[in-house]
């Protein structure tokens, strides 16, 4: 059987709208700058769980304790003690990231959402 250049046409504009449809249903990406507010909601942080090897397990840990943002300090961290573990903020202000902090990223919970923006 032959298709004709009328259903050809017509199954490739399924297909693109089938494509948009995925595409708009995936999560929005995760956005995070580097650095975290060390000073303006200092009393809003906490340590959170123990160590934690990667960003996505501190935006979890964020998430189920109900903060807005969340942090990750990795192996590039200054004091060893501090290394590899989660800080979360119950509220921020909008920051676009510290250029000279070395081995932290701060991030918010929700998708789609940037600290540059406060989280909301």
């Amino acid at each position: 059987m032959a298709f004709t250049t009328k259903q050809l046409a017509l199954g490739g504009i399924v297909l693109v709208i089938l494509i948009i449809i995925i595409v708009m249903a995936m999560p929005s990406p995760i956005a995070y700058v580097p650095g975290w507010q060390a000073k303006s909601v200092a009393d809003t942080t906490a340590k959170l769980g123990g160590n934690s090897e990667t960003p996505a397990t501190c935006r979890q840990l964020a998430r189920d304790g109900g903060y807005i943002a969340w942090g990750h300090r990795d192996t590039k961290w200054p004091d060893p003690a501090w290394r590899n573990t989660c800080f979360a903020y119950r509220s921020i202000v909008p920051f676009s990231g510290e250029s000279n902090t070395i081995g932290a990223i701060t991030g918010c919970v929700a998708d789609g959402k940037s600290p540059s923006t406060g989280c909301i």
